[in-house]
């Protein structure tokens, strides 16, 4: 197995499994790379329309006149950004259950136990490094006054987004520090509040981990059944993040079975509602 394939920092989530259904031709790389890719390029077309065209996010700009291109149902997803938070979820769950329920797949529980606590222990600094050091890099340029602009702009994204200069060193020390905990503790950070989606993603991953040690020697099916109970558990207290997260524990096993040599309808037709499921919930 090469490198790319065994990297799931770019994962292999294969989002359309029909076409290798239909068409063998089509290989998986074809039809599954590049998933964060696509999601980061929706959330900043999303921070875009709401800083400098936020009619894009109603169903028409003017009353008596019929809506733009990009207010049409479908094409407006594309710009409110809630189905590439959606994806980020989908990728999150999918990289943290593949490598283990591979191994436990193959009766390697000892491997997936190690990659396990691995993972678990590195989801937290992979998370909290980059946006404390983001954090503390918004925070240096407001204290030197740069979006004293932005706070006089029209928009009102602007300048609800744009952090106010701290009247004095001190405060500005303790309002950094404030930040960096209130964004995983409460889930607000006033130097970056785009941060609020990052806790769920953590709590997401670490969800997915207890799950996959507490189901470790199940059955595949038993392990699916308690992934759709947890999904209907996240359903009714309104929890996308996390039901999109362990949804993929679901998809990864009918994963495995694919390739595996199982080769019925049945399994296809799973992994295609799970695909969906996934990213409808958010």
């Amino acid at each position: 197995m090469s490198l790319r394939q065994e990297n799931v920092k770019w994962v292999d989530v294969c989002v359309l499994p029909i076409f290798s259904r239909i068409n063998r031709s089509f290989s998986i790389a074809d039809i599954k790379q590049g998933l964060r890719g696509v999601a980061s390029i929706l959330v900043v077309f999303t921070h875009l329309a709401r800083a400098f065209d936020d009619s894009l996010f109603r169903t028409h700009q003017y009353e008596g006149k019929p809506p733009r291109l990009v207010q049409q149902p479908f094409f407006r997803v594309l710009f409110q950004g809630r189905i590439g938070v959606a994806i980020f979820s989908l990728v999150t769950g999918y990289v943290c259950a593949l490598k283990p329920i591979r191994h436990f797949h193959n009766g390697d529980h000892k491997v997936a136990f190690r990659g396990i606590a691995k993972g678990a222990f590195r989801r937290v600094p992979r998370l909290v490094l980059p946006t404390s050091i983001i954090t503390c890099l918004i925070w240096v340029i407001c204290e030197l006054g740069g979006f004293k602009q932005a706070k006089r702009a029209n928009g009102w994204w602007l300048n609800s987004m744009s952090p106010n200069k701290a009247p004095s060193f001190g405060f500005a020390v303790k309002s950094l520090f404030g930040a960096l905990i209130d964004t995983w503790g409460k889930e607000h950070n006033p130097y970056d509040p785009n941060q609020w989606n990052l806790p769920p993603l953590l709590r997401g991953a670490l969800q997915v981990y207890i799950m996959l040690i507490a189901t470790s020697f199940c059955r595949t099916g038993y392990r699916m059944l308690i992934s759709f109970i947890l999904y209907l558990y996240f359903f009714a207290s309104n929890d996308c993040e996390s039901n999109a997260i362990t949804t993929c524990i679901s998809y990864t096993d009918c994963k495995q079975q694919l390739s595996s040599g199982c080769n019925s309808s049945l399994a296809y037709s799973l992994q295609i509602s799970l695909s969906q499921r996934a990213i409808k919930i958010s």
